[in-house]
Order: C-alpha cells, then sequence, then structure tokens
C-alpha cells in the first residue's frame, strides 16, 4: 500500500491520497459562529499539509446549543455564506477534499453560552460542577427539528463548496447519547433497544445522503 495512492472512499469519494487531518475544536468563529480571518489563515496552512482529507473541527447545527464559546455554526445565512466560501476555497485549489465536521453538543453544551440544553432523557453532566446544566428531554417534534438541523447543515455545507461532511456521533455528543443506554433511557421509538437508539442516527444518515 503506497500512501500517496488515490483513495476510493465506500461512499464513493476518491482521496488524492491516504493522509487526512482529522476534526479538531478551533474555538476561532466569532461571537456571532461565523468563521474568523484567524480561522480561514489556518485551513489556508492545512490546504499546503499534502493531506487528501480535512476535516473540519466541531461545527454546530444550531447556534442556541454550542459544545464550547466560539463554536462556529452552519446556519446558511447571508453573512456566514462568504467566510465559508473563503475557507474552503484554499483546499479545492490544489485538489484537497474539505468536509465540516456536524455536531449537536445535547447535554454537553455549556450553560455559559447555550440557550437549549437538550439530550434523549433528562439528564446532566456532573463531571465538572456548575459548567453544564440540567438537559430536558427531547419532544418528538424537537427530534425531528434537529434531524433537520443536520440535515439543513449539509445542503449548506454542499453550497459553500465542502466536499462531503462528517456526522460527530462520538465523544459522548447528543447522537452518542441516544446510542447510549445509559443517557438514552426513553420508552418510545428512539429508545430501548439498540434498533431505537441508532434510529436518530440513522435517520441523519439518510436525510443527509440524499442532499449530497
Amino acid at each position: 500500500m503506497n500512501i500517496y495512492e488515490e483513495f476510493k472512499l465506500p461512499c464513493g469519494a476518491i482521496l488524492p491520497n491516504r493522509l487526512a487531518k482529522s476534526a479538531m475544536s478551533e474555538q476561532l468563529g466569532n461571537l456571532k459562529n461565523i468563521p474568523t480571518k484567524e480561522l480561514i489563515n489556518l485551513y489556508r496552512v492545512w490546504a499546503t499539509s499534502g493531506a487528501g482529507l480535512v476535516i473540519t473541527g466541531n461545527i454546530m447545527v444550531n447556534k442556541d446549543s454550542l459544545g464550547e464559546p466560539r463554536n462556529v455554526v452552519i446556519n446558511g445565512n447571508e453573512s456566514e455564506s462568504e467566510k465559508f466560501k473563503d475557507l474552503v476555497s484554499h483546499s479545492i485549489k490544489v485538489g484537497q477534499h474539505i468536509w465540516p465536521q456536524l455536531n449537536h453538543p445535547g447535554r454537553q453544551a455549556l450553560k455559559a453560552v447555550s440557550k437549549k440544553i437538550v439530550a434523549p432523557s433528562v439528564s446532566k453532566v456532573t463531571l465538572v460542577p456548575g459548567m453544564f446544566g440540567e438537559a430536558k428531554e427531547l419532544t418528538e417534534n424537537e427530534i425531528q427539528d434537529i434531524i433537520k438541523d443536520f440535515t439543513t447543515s449539509a445542503q449548506y455545507s454542499k453550497e459553500f463548496g465542502f466536499t462531503g461532511v462528517q456526522i460527530h456521533a462520538a465523544h459522548g455528543y447528543l447522537i452518542s447519547q441516544f446510542l447510549s443506554p445509559l443517557t438514552n433511557k426513553r420508552k418510545d421509538k428512539w429508545g430501548g433497544s439498540i434498533e431505537n437508539r441508532s434510529r436518530f442516527l440513522i435517520e441523519i444518515i439518510k436525510k443527509t445522503s440524499e442532499i449530497l
């Protein structure tokens, strides 16, 4: 195997090589959660790294639920459009794939910067006292709204020039919370069996795949 050879992923994307920069949370958005000059410059540097794939860090799908201060959010409003297109352009020029890592923090939304703290079931992160508030249980309509948030963010990602998306389903964030029986105590179609606990992730993948 040559790491510099083209590599076709199961989704059909063909990477120019087998090198990738994985996601990191840069916290370089402004107070309106739009990419700053510093973030765009960072991706200009990574465009020269030689990696075939660059995955951005922890982009939120809803501005009311943030994992950290100065997270970037893809809402699709006009003010963010040019900033994202600028961020993406450096990778596109060199033939590099660039994907946003789309995420919702669920109960891991910081109390100081989030208007809504939600989870599959009522729960609270107690690791750091005072940092996280108690999460309310999502209603059926709210679950559908968040699935739509992922879908809408994927749609705008495509319009901005991103060549794919990564759905963040790990590290204790919302999708991971649905998957785990420790944080998902629901009795409806979104909880209980592994099939039900996986439903949220599968629905997000189905909807975003239809767009991409």
